[in-house]
């Protein structure tokens, strides 16, 4: 599989490299037809114009390449909502993509002083018609692509909620209880009463685990996690990224953004008011549903206090969220946690024993992000970052579990925000190709008493984690919109457990990832209900 995506690659990376071709070629011509024009102040208007014209499509094509050096695709929505976190993906990352549109952007600076003094002779309308032809109809073409990415960010940005259809989804997705079947999930797993810690790893795919893997002790620790586990195979992602996926896992719901940042300057940023005013109290969420039943509920982030997903965190009404600031013995000011860092803070906050009990704890990390590399532990000889970063995470999970294995009143359950990015470096670390950040994820339950069991999840999704860890926890009666359902029970009867879609622009169905068509009338119908769901997961009244 991988040399057909390495095959596709290289033929996108030509295709682009063409088109930055014709975009040299447009920029000689223009500005010496500019030359040929009486000089005078319209003349330098018009090459100022063919000149910054250039130059931005010489930026588009540079970020389109650098796309395709680092996750294999053109640039998405996905990709384009996320540029405020550009410092999550690794200086070596943003410094590649960087280099690469200043090589673009000065090679076309290059070519229009090269014409203007006069180096290229005079050029075709043929060829001119060529290259606008070309960029209109080609659809693997990078210009044609980031069109079309452009248009769903701004479709996804400016999308206002209709109150009438808001209520019609209140009515159709309101419900009192939060499991329907009467499977005993305690003889599986008995939640009832016990402390639970729920570790959402970034970007983690399930093959990163030994027991799925090709490497030698890359992850020995969750490898023994999951031997003594009840742990879901064959379980999916709903969707991706990190503000969608840990909202989503929390409410099982879907959402259209993917990210809120603090302060008006820049694309989709949004202020903590209207955070507050657009997703408090919209969707029903674990914290609220555990609070009504005497739980204390808290999150851990890597990231400081005023990151704009603890914001998005504390409209879940957990009753505390803390940041990287919150824990002085990490002395760092304005920056995220380690992985290391981060679960012996979550190690100390646990074995300090001055929580209310019972209580729910949810934590992230950030060492496992695409473009990251392990500041701590390395894998073998360190070369590979992926590697490091999933060696790291594992052996600083591994230390925290042991730092509380003796507690018997502890349960940690081991997930993931969404699936691993799919990069090249992905790619060829296992030997795999994927178009989208869904994959299988880990849903594995860990307590002292617990009996090693192995469920098929059959391809369902994260949608579903919500009614599960409800349902082990013996909680029914709580009003609630979820989408999903229980993974104890043998037919869902709802139709959204099958569907990945991260906002409004991509569907796909699990485990098979094949995509949606708004042609074939079954899926158009339930592309149609999820975009329906949108008007209740946000509501956007600062608009």
């Amino acid at each position: 599989m991988y040399p057909f995506f390495c095959m596709v690659l290289n033929m996108l990376i030509l295709i682009t490299l063409w088109e930055l071709g014709l975009v040299l070629l447009c920029t000689a011509f223009m500005i010496k037809k500019c030359m040929c024009m009486r000089r005078g102040g319209k003349q330098q208007i018009y090459k100022i114009i063919v000149l910054c014209l250039s130059l931005i499509l010489s930026f588009i094509l540079g970020g389109q390449l650098s796309a395709l050096f680092v996750t294999g695709r053109y640039v998405d929505v996905l990709t384009l909502s996320n540029l405020y976190s550009y410092s999550d993906v690794g200086w070596k990352i943003v410094l590649s993509s960087a280099s690469i549109i200043l090589i673009c952007l000065g090679v076309t600076l290059f070519v229009a002083i090269a014409t203007k003094k006069g180096r290229y002779k005079h050029i075709s309308w043929p060829i001119i018609l060529y290259c606008l032809v070309f960029w209109c109809i080609n659809p693997q073409g990078a210009i044609y692509s980031f069109g079309k990415t452009c248009y769903g960010y701004f479709d996804q940005s400016f999308y206002t909620p209709n109150a009438k259809i808001r209520k019609i989804q209140q009515q159709i997705y309101a419900q009192n209880i939060t499991y329907n079947n009467k499977f005993d999930a305690q003889k599986v797993m008995d939640l009832r009463n016990k402390n639970i810690v729920v570790v959402f790893a970034e970007g983690f795919s399930f093959q990163w685990i030994d027991k799925f893997n090709k490497y030698k002790d890359l992850t020995p620790n969750l490898d023994q996690f999951l031997e003594t586990s009840v742990y879901f195979d064959n379980y999916y992602n709903h969707t991706a990224a990190t503000f969608r996926g840990l909202r989503g896992q929390l409410t099982s719901s879907y959402q259209l953004r993917s990210g809120y940042v603090k302060a008006h300057n820049g694309l989709g940023q949004i202020s903590e008011a209207e955070i507050k005013q657009s997703l408090t109290g919209n969707l029903v969420s674990i914290p609220h549903i555990l609070k009504n039943n005497s739980y204390s509920t808290y999150f851990l982030s890597t990231h400081p206090s005023t990151h704009q997903l603890n914001m998005v965190l504390k409209t879940l009404e957990f009753d505390t969220v803390f940041g990287a600031d919150s824990f002085t013995h990490t002395k760092q000011t304005g920056k995220n946690l380690t992985d290391q860092q981060l679960f012996s803070a979550l190690g100390d906050f646990i074995n300090n024993d001055k929580l209310k009990k019972p209580f729910f704890i949810g934590t992230y990390n950030i060492g496992t992000h695409l473009g990251q590399n392990s500041p701590d532990v390395k894998y073998a000889d360190g070369s590979n970052i992926l590697l490091n970063t999933i060696h790291n995470f594992d052996d600083a999970f591994g230390k925290f579990w042991q730092s509380v294995k003796d507690r018997k009143d502890l349960v940690i359950i081991l997930t993931a925000d969404h699936a691993a990015y799919p990069s090249e470096l992905y790619d060829k670390t296992f030997s795999t190709h994927r178009k989208y950040p869904v994959d299988k994820i880990p849903f594995a339950v860990w307590y002292n008493s617990v009996n090693p069991t192995v469920f098929d999840a059959q391809g369902r999704n994260s949608l579903d984690f919500a009614p599960t860890l409800l349902q082990a926890m013996g909680i029914r009666q709580a009003f609630n919109y979820f989408l999903g359902c229980s993974l104890f029970s043998a037919e869902c009867s709802k139709e959204f457990d099958h569907i990945h879609s991260e906002g409004g622009g991509l569907f796909l169905l699990t485990p098979s990832l094949r995509k949606l068509d708004n042609r074939n009338a079954d899926d158009k119908a339930i592309i149609q209900k999820i975009r329906d769901f949108f008007n209740l997961s946000e509501d956007r009244r600062f608009i």
